[in-house]
């Protein structure tokens, strides 16, 4: 698509965006490559949201399709408890209980 210079469809480059709430809902954390029931994503954080963004041939997979960005359309973001996440906690927890930052806990 960037070589042909184009945007693609909304379902060719879905983007869905998501509010975190519950503890360390601001987080920062590195940017990676997940899967949304079999679809691969790229999930980017940025104060207090996550944007998944598919980079995957496949469907959009529901519920996520129905809040994808679309031009001219309603913004719908998902909200989403971190302490739902088993990984973003782990991560969270690890940034937390490492030795530099153990100290600024206490």
């Amino acid at each position: 698509m960037l070589a042909e210079r184009r945007a693609g469809t909304p379902e060719e480059f879905s983007v869905t965006l998501c509010k975190l709430t519950g503890p360390f809902n601001q987080v920062f954390l590195d940017p990676h490559l997940n899967r949304m029931n079999g679809v691969n994503v790229c999930q980017i954080y940025f104060g207090g949201y996550v944007a998944y963004i598919k980079v995957d041939k496949r469907p959009t997979p529901h519920p996520f399709s129905d809040s994808i960005l679309r031009p001219e359309s309603v913004l719908r973001i998902v909200t989403r408890d971190m302490r739902e996440s088993k990984h973003e906690m782990r991560v969270v927890g690890k940034i937390v209980q490492s030795p530099q930052n153990a100290r600024k806990w206490q």
